[in-house]
C-alpha cells in the first residue's frame, strides 16, 4: 500500500472516529464500512464502489472540495454516501439540532396525542462555535425546516461569518407539499422559495462587509412526493453588482402580483405571447421526441415546460433568474400534478452546463433583457448535442429610424433589441446552421388583439382580484404594443437553428 493511500485512509478514519465520538453517525455502520474497505482488493480507496450520491452530496462534490474545510449542519444521511466526500476533505465539522430539544419535541408530541389539551414543545436550537473565515463550504441539510425564520436568519448569519470569502453555502430544504420519511408535522416550517431567496439575499456578516450571492437554486422533478429545493450561494462583497440584478428583477420587473396578473391575459401557467396556442405551434416546429432533454431559458411559471412534458414526454430543465417566477412555477407543478420539469433559479449567463447536454434549447421573449447575446448563444451552442435545435421568440426592433417615444420605452425597460435579420446573422456567426429568422410582427399584432378581446369580458372578475388600475395598465400596454408594431418601431421574431 502506498504512503498516499495510507495517509488517505488515516485521514478518513480520523474524521469518522470524530463523528462517532460526537454521536453523529452509527458506530456499527462505520465498523461495517471499515471491514468492507479492509477486505477490498482494490488498490486505492477512491476506486471503492459507492452508492449514488444524493443531490446535496453531488452539489458539494461539484464545488471541488479536495483539502477543504466543510461545516455540515444536520443529519449525515448515511456514512456510505458521505464517504464520497470525507476522503477529499481536510476537515469535517458536523453540527446537529440539540438532542434535548428533539427529545422534548417527541415527548410533547406523544403527550399531545394522548391528552385533550395541546402541549407546546420547546423550539429546537443549534449552536455554531466556528471561528470566522475558517470554512470553505457550509451545508445545511433540512435544518431550515426545523427553525423559525428569525432563528434561521441567526444561524445563517453565523455560518456566513464562518465562511472564508468566496466560500460556498449550500442549503437543502423541504417545500410545501413534500412527502418524506421524516416526520413532517405541523411544527415544520415550509417557506415559499421567493421568501427564502429574499432572506438569503439580505443576510450579511456581522461587520456588514459580505453577503451571499445566488449561484443556483434547484427544485427537481419530485420523486416519491419529495418537494425539495437545494440552494447554492457564494460569499461575496455585500455590494457586488451581480447581487443587485436578481433582487431588482423580483422587486421591480417581476413582482409576484405582476406575474399573476399577466397570467390572466396570457392564459393559465403562461407569461409569454400567445400562451398555450403559440407553444403548441412552435413545439411542432421542433419535432420533439419522447425522452429528449430541453433547456427552457427564462422558463417563467412553467407553461411551456409542462406542455412539452405532457404532450411529448420530454424532460424539461427550466431556469429563470426571477425567484418569483420559479416559486409560482413550483406551485403550479405541485397543484397541477405535473412531472418531468425541473425548476432552477439561476442566471443563464453565469450558469455552466456540460457540453452536449440538451437536445433542444427553447426560449420565449426573454433574451431582449440580455446584452451579452453572443456569449449566451456560444454557450447554448456548446450545451446542445450535435444536431440539437435552438428555438427563440423575442422582441426585436424594426429596421426604420425609431421615434423618440420608442427609444425612451426601450431605455426605460432596459431592453437590448436587434432587428430580425441582425438576430439571425448573429446566430450564424456563432456557428448555427439552417437558421430560419422570421419576422412574425403581423402574427404578434393579431395575437395581441385576440388576447385583448378574450380579456375584456373578464374585467369584473379581474378587478375584483386585482384592481381597475391593473386592468387599465394591461389594456393600455397591449394597445401600446400594437401601436409600436404597426408603426414599424417594434417587431417580433422567431428563430430556429441547429447545431452542426
Amino acid at each position: 500500500m502506498s504512503s498516499l493511500t495510507q495517509a488517505t485512509n488515516a485521514k478518513y478514519d480520523s474524521l469518522v472516529n470524530n463523528l462517532i465520538k460526537n454521536g453523529h453517525i452509527d458506530r456499527q455502520e462505520s465498523r461495517n464500512r471499515s471491514l468492507t474497505r479492509k477486505d477490498s482488493t482494490m488498490s486505492h480507496p477512491d476506486d471503492e464502489p459507492e452508492e449514488t450520491p444524493d443531490k446535496l452530496i453531488e452539489t458539494i462534490v461539484e464545488l471541488g472540495i479536495h483539502n477543504k474545510d466543510l461545516l455540515f449542519l444536520g443529519k449525515l444521511q448515511s456514512l456510505q454516501s458521505f464517504s464520497i466526500i470525507i476522503r477529499q476533505l481536510r476537515s469535517l465539522e458536523n453540527v446537529q439540532l440539540s438532542s434535548a430539544a428533539q427529545i422534548s419535541r417527541r415527548k410533547a408530541s406523544k403527550e399531545a396525542d394522548s391528552a385533550s389539551g395541546s402541549v407546546t414543545p420547546p423550539p429546537p436550537t443549534i449552536t455554531i462555535n466556528c471561528r470566522e473565515n475558517t470554512k470553505d463550504v457550509a451545508a445545511l441539510n433540512y435544518i431550515s425546516n426545523h427553525l423559525d425564520t428569525a432563528s434561521l436568519r441567526t444561524v445563517i448569519g453565523h455560518v456566513l461569518d464562518a465562511l472564508r470569502p468566496q466560500g460556498y453555502f449550500v442549503m437543502r430544504e423541504h417545500l410545501q407539499g413534500s412527502a418524506s420519511g421524516d416526520n413532517l408535522t405541523d411544527k415544520f416550517h415550509f417557506r415559499d422559495p421567493s421568501v427564502t431567496c429574499n432572506m438569503l439575499n439580505s443576510i450579511t456578516t456581522a461587520d456588514g462587509l459580505h453577503g451571499l450571492q445566488l449561484i443556483s437554486a434547484l427544485s427537481p422533478d419530485p420523486v416519491g412526493g419529495q418537494q425539495e429545493m437545494t440552494w447554492l450561494y457564494q460569499k461575496v462583497a455585500a455590494d457586488a453588482p451581480a447581487k443587485q440584478l436578481q433582487q431588482f428583477l423580483d422587486a421591480q420587473q417581476y413582482t409576484k402580483k405582476g406575474i399573476l396578473k399577466y397570467e390572466q391575459i396570457f392564459g393559465d401557467r403562461f407569461v409569454s405571447t400567445g400562451g398555450a396556442r403559440t407553444t403548441k405551434e412552435f413545439c411542432q416546429l421542433l419535432q420533439l421526441q419522447r425522452g429528449q432533454t430541453v433547456l427552457d431559458v427564462g422558463c417563467g411559471i412553467g407553461g411551456s415546460g409542462f406542455f412539452m412534458s405532457e404532450e411529448y414526454g420530454a424532460h424539461v430543465y427550466g431556469i429563470d433568474l426571477s425567484s418569483n417566477m420559479i416559486s409560482i412555477g413550483i406551485d403550479r407543478r405541485r397543484t397541477g400534478g405535473f412531472h418531468g420539469v425541473d425548476f432552477e433559479i439561476s442566471n443563464v449567463l453565469t450558469r455552466e452546463f456540460a457540453p452536449n447536454s440538451f437536445d433542444v434549447v427553447y426560449s420565449r421573449d426573454v433574451i431582449l433583457h440580455i446584452a451579452e447575446k453572443k456569449k449566451l448563444f456560444e454557450d447554448i451552442y456548446n450545451w446542445l448535442k450535435p444536431g440539437g435545435k435552438l428555438f427563440i421568440t423575442d422582441y426585436c426592433c424594426g429596421v426604420k429610424e425609431h421615434n423618440p417615444d420608442f427609444q425612451e420605452y426601450v431605455k426605460q425597460r432596459g431592453y437590448i433589441l436587434l432587428t430580425v435579420p441582425a438576430y439571425g446573422k448573429l446566430l450564424e456567426d456563432v456557428g448555427f446552421v439552417n437558421v430560419r429568422a422570421e419576422d412574425r410582427t403581423k402574427q404578434f399584432i393579431g395575437i395581441l388583439r385576440t388576447e385583448l378581446q378574450n380579456f375584456e369580458p373578464q374585467q369584473s372578475e379581474f378587478v375584483e382580484n386585482f384592481s381597475q388600475e391593473d386592468y387599465d395598465e394591461i389594456v393600455d400596454g397591449w394597445n401600446a404594443k400594437v401601436k409600436r408594431c404597426s408603426a414599424g418601431d417594434q417587431a417580433w421574431g422567431s428563430f430556429l437553428a441547429e447545431k452542426k
